[in-house]
């Protein structure tokens, strides 16, 4: 039950922050998935770094004494209509891995310019 009242706080967190058109969906168990259709790279990058900055400062202690939650986010996009969700899935994914390397609490992207992966904020 506690597992589930942290899980919920955070999708509360989440969705606080999500565009109009935008929507949060839990994806595995720890997982979930920001949708933000008709947005591009750079916006998607500032909702999910906001959505990681508002989980890092939330009051987790409330809930339980050092408790701390961290978000670790791989942002991927695409231009095709429709896009490939698998392909677009596998490459969250991999920049998902890309930000828990980089020591957790990150968002990485893909740069369009360079194709380099950097770490928002």
């Amino acid at each position: 039950q506690f597992g589930d009242r942290v899980l919920q706080r955070l999708v509360t967190l989440l969705d606080a922050g999500l565009p109009d058109g935008g929507f949060c969906a839990r994806y595995g168990g720890e997982e979930f998935a920001l949708v933000l259709p008709d947005h591009d790279l750079e916006a998607a990058v500032r909702v999910c770094e906001a959505a990681r900055d508002r989980i890092d400062r939330h009051p987790w202690a409330e809930l339980d004494p050092g408790l701390r939650v961290t978000v670790s986010a791989g942002v991927a996009h695409s231009d095709d209509q429709p896009p490939e969700v698998e392909q677009v899935v596998g490459a969250a994914d991999v920049l998902l891995y890309a930000a828990k390397n980089s020591g957790r609490n990150a968002v990485a992207f893909r740069d369009l310019r360079t194709g380099l992966v950097r770490l928002a904020g």
